[in-house]
Order: structure tokens, then C-alpha cells, then sequence
């Protein structure tokens, strides 16, 4: 099995360096960690996740909110996205509702409950990127269809064009 690659997203040190070490022994790979979203919009092409830890108390001028937006708008979908915050506000909630998150924890994070999130969140965005993929192979193979059937409509009228040429040249009219 391969190892997950995990961006984290998080800037108060101590506890990006814990979720690092928790990620390490539940068997995965950390990419990288970031403290704002202009880091992760730049590292995210290089780095290339299957997961994103995302705090939505960060530095610079987005929130985590604004960033998984900008992921989601400009990047790939199916880059499964948990957030991770010590805040658990209604009003939060809601808005990060609209980026399809595949979870949310509140802080303090226990790793048995890390661990169970981030399977389901691989998960769900593996399954995504298949249907994703299938989608595009379905669209390409419909597009082809179309041009076929085209293609033959014009050669079927070409074909009766034929005939109607050679019935005028076999029974010539007397006037």
C-alpha cells in the first residue's frame, strides 16, 4: 500500500510539528507544511496531495475557508480537504460547508480519530477522481459517437444523391 502524501495547513508551530508526528505514525507522508494560503496555492502544483489538513485560522489574507474555495474553483476536486480547527462556530461551519469538505475536526485532534477521517476522506476522493475520470472517457467517446453518426449522415445523403443522379440518367423523361 502506498503512503498518503498530506499537506498541512497550519501556523501555529507546535501544533503542525504534532500532526506531523501523528501523520508519521499512522503511516503517512507529510508534504509539506504551510502557514498561509498563498504558500499552499504556490506548493500545491509541486507538492501534489491526496489530502489537505486544512486550519481555518491561518496567516496572510485568506482564511482557510477562502483557500479550500480556491482549490476547489481553480485546482483539483478531488483533492480530498479536512478542516481542522479549534473553532466549531456555526456560522464557521456553514461556510465550510460550501466547499465540500470531506470532514471537519475541533481541536484537540486524537490520532485514532485522525486516522479514521483521513481513510474516509482517501476514500471518497479516490472514488470521486475514478468518476471524474469516467466522466471525461464517456464525454470523449459520446463526442466521437456524434462525428461518426455525422459523418455517416452526410455519406447516406451523399449515397441518395448517387442514386437520384443515376434513376434521372437510366429513365430519361420524354418530352
Amino acid at each position: 500500500m502506498t503512503k498518503a502524501n498530506i499537506m498541512i495547513v497550519e501556523d501555529e508551530f507546535v501544533i503542525a510539528m504534532e500532526t506531523k508526528n501523528n501523520l508519521k505514525n499512522l503511516g503517512y507522508e507529510v508534504t509539506s507544511i504551510v502557514d498561509s494560503g498563498e504558500k499552499v496555492i504556490a506548493r500545491i502544483k509541486e507538492d501534489i496531495p491526496d489530502l489537505i489538513l486544512m486550519d481555518i485560522r491561518i496567516k496572510g489574507e485568506m482564511d482557510g475557508i477562502e483557500v479550500a474555495e480556491l482549490i476547489r474553483s481553480d485546482y483539483d476536486r478531488s483533492i480530498p480537504l479536512i478542516f481542522v480547527s479549534a473553532f466549531a462556530e456555526d456560522e464557521k461551519l456553514e461556510r465550510a460547508k460550501l466547499v465540500y469538505p470531506s470532514g471537519y475536526l475541533v481541536k484537540p485532534v486524537q490520532a485514532r480519530e485522525l486516522k479514521a477521517i483521513i481513510e474516509m476522506a482517501l476514500f471518497a476522493g479516490k472514488m470521486v477522481a475514478q468518476r471524474i475520470k469516467t466522466e471525461k472517457v464517456l464525454q470523449t467517446a459520446l463526442t466521437e459517437s456524434k462525428n461518426k453518426c455525422e459523418e455517416a449522415s452526410n455519406l447516406l445523403d451523399s449515397i441518395r444523391s448517387t442514386i437520384d443522379n443515376i434513376q434521372q440518367f437510366s429513365n430519361p423523361k420524354i418530352m
